[in-house]
């Protein structure tokens, strides 16, 4: 509400005027409402003499500094006429306002519309302390005059100006207006569903998130960051190492370790409950010329970085760790990257499957060589053949044969091969040979397989003729000593 002051003589409360709000007189506050108000219509107080209004007395030292008439006094928003057009621009077109003096204004609103909606232009607003030197100067790009949210502005310096360059598209419509407020305007409604446009305005919010501890005191929660005192760049010498400072980590998720070096070494981090000693050390080898990548999920209320040198100097160190407010996921590796002892690994409990060579997908149930093994249920026996197998089961100690003299003139063709044995030291062993003599002597090995708390099949596909002495011939044996529990058996079928 806008206050004139005038200077009456008497002080006599008179409130019938229609458009006072309220008046005092004496040294006289009187409160307008927006309008226009003749001079000579303001009343004077009912004990003033003969006049009965202050145009007669509009000569007399009694008022001062007013206006015949007082035009807009107090609007809620004023449109601003030297910084809005309504023109619109031709490809390359540039309006420029003229500098406003906005020292009675809080803040401004700044709206557009124009048509193409996508004709791409930047606006740029300014203000000035003097309307020459345009200190501040904020262009935004605009992808179009249909995107724009009305912006609200707070008058940083006495004068205030808007620019529109419109971009090589010529514009059928344009209305820039730059709304004045006398006091300050309120956020403009959003609504959850809708997205933060790159023209948004918005706020830098300094504010602190806290919680309650399990120990029941409220504390602030941290924001994640490097720590300074756990990360290091400067090489060290052959043999040399850093050793960092224990960080409470109670407040954090865990934190991450980055690592390059032109000299191996071992990443040494130190769990701690008391941030004294060390209770858990984990170690992780680092190679020469890579990049080392660890998350660290904490142990104890304390964790501190150490990293140990080996006998080569470095020229080149960069160690940093990062703290963590939110949960450390496991890295990610590409498939053509092997790991090694130092490699950050999961316990994970799975099913692996694969293909086999028919084309089928199985589970994979052991080793061949450096690689899973997958095997298929072995394939019934082809018509005008006889299905042959032979297993043994039970406890075992030493070795055991079983032999199969394979028919003369038969073909034996061998499926699969199965071997299992219990838990124990050395576990056991299960042997499948080719035994030409059928007397154990020359025999050559046709598959073996090592198994200790586990069962493990082989698909087989040798293929042997008997001549009556030929045999196969299957052998377990215990490697731990004792009695062992273990299961053998070979499946085939024969061709006569």
């Amino acid at each position: 509400m806008k206050t004139i002051a005038l200077l009456l003589l008497a002080s006599v409360a008179h409130a019938d005027v229609p458009w006072l709000e309220s008046q005092a007189y004496g040294t006289t506050a009187v409160e307008v409402k927006a309008g226009t108000i003749d001079i000579g219509s303001i009343p004077l107080p009912p004990n003033a003499a003969t006049e009965s209004t202050l145009a007669s007395r509009a000569s007399e030292a009694t008022a001062i500094a007013i206006s015949t008439t007082l035009t807009s006094i107090n609007k809620g928003i004023v449109v601003s006429t030297l910084n809005s057009t309504s023109v619109a621009l031709g490809a390359g077109g540039v309006f420029t306002g003229t500098p406003e003096l906005v020292t009675d204004y809080q803040e401004i609103t700044l709206n557009l519309f124009g048509l193409p909606a996508t004709a791409t232009a930047t606006i740029v607003f300014e203000f000035s302390p003097n309307g020459t030197n345009w200190d501040v100067s904020i262009p935004f790009q605009l992808s179009g005059p249909g995107t724009f949210i009305p912006l609200s502005l707070r008058n940083v310096l006495p004068y205030y100006r808007v620019r529109y360059n419109n971009g090589p598209t010529p514009l059928t419509a344009l209305r820039l207006t730059s709304v004045l407020h006398k006091t300050g305007a309120k956020h403009l409604t959003r609504f959850l569903n809708q997205s933060i446009a790159e023209t948004e305005p918005v706020e830098n919010v300094r504010a602190f998130i806290g919680g309650k501890a399990p120990n029941g005191d409220f504390v602030n929660l941290p924001a994640s960051g490097h720590h300074l005192i756990n990360s290091s760049t400067v090489p060290l010498i052959g043999g040399g190492s850093f050793i960092g400072q224990y960080l409470d980590i109670s407040q954090y998720s865990g934190a991450t370790v980055s690592i390059q070096a032109d000299a191996s070494g071992t990443l040494f981090v130190d769990h701690s409950i008391d941030g004294i000693t060390a209770n858990t050390i984990k170690p992780f080898h680092v190679s020469s010329g890579t990049t080392f990548f660890v998350g660290i999920i904490p142990l104890a209320k304390f964790i501190r970085i150490r990293y140990v040198n080996n006998g080569v100097a470095q020229t080149m160190f960069q160690m940093s760790t990062i703290a963590k407010i939110y949960s450390i996921n496991p890295l990610f590796e590409p498939l053509n990257s092997l790991l090694d002892d130092g490699s950050v690994a999961q316990l994970v409990k799975a099913v692996i499957a694969g293909k086999d060579v028919t084309d089928g997908f199985y589970r994979a149930v052991g080793l061949e060589g450096d690689r899973l093994r997958v095997v298929s249920p072995p394939p019934a026996a082809p018509p005008g053949t006889s299905l042959s197998s032979a297993s043994i089961d039970g406890t075992q100690t030493g070795a055991t044969d079983f032999v199969f003299v394979i028919p003369s003139g038969s073909t034996m063709t061998l499926q699969q091969l199965t071997g299992g044995a219990a838990n124990s030291v050395s576990g056991g062993k299960v042997e499948l040979f080719f035994d030409p003599a059928g007397t154990g002597i020359g025999m050559s090995t046709i598959e073996k397989i090592f198994c200790n708390g586990i069962t493990i099949a082989i698909v087989l596909g040798d293929e042997f003729v008997g001549n009556g002495t030929r045999a196969i011939r299957m052998r377990r044996t215990n490697l731990s000593g004792g009695a062992l529990d273990m299961f053998a058996r070979w499946r085939g079928y024969v061709t006569p």
